[in-house]
């Protein structure tokens, strides 16, 4: 049982959402942030981690990626600072 528990969490963790560095089409600094088809992820997460790399900024969604049924991915940039 214990063996198990140790594989499905390993699994789990694999499986988290991931973002990256990207250069957007305006030659921008962005970041795709995937969600994918994977079981237990949601769109929100997306949304959960642009906003975990953004902070207090905030962010705009650039372009969201999909496959007719889930969210692929979406391209985020983060909003300026408040002045």
């Amino acid at each position: 049982m214990t063996r198990l528990l140790v594989v499905l969490i390993t699994l789990i963790q694999g499986c988290a959402t991931s973002a990256s560095d990207v250069f957007l089409a305006d030659g921008s600094k962005g970041y795709q942030v995937r969600c994918g088809a994977v079981v237990g992820q949601h769109y929100g997460d997306c949304l959960a981690k642009a906003g975990n790399i953004c902070g207090a900024r905030g962010y705009t969604i650039v372009r969201q990626d999909s496959n007719n049924i889930f969210v692929d991915s979406i391209f985020v940039r983060c909003n300026a600072a408040a002045q």
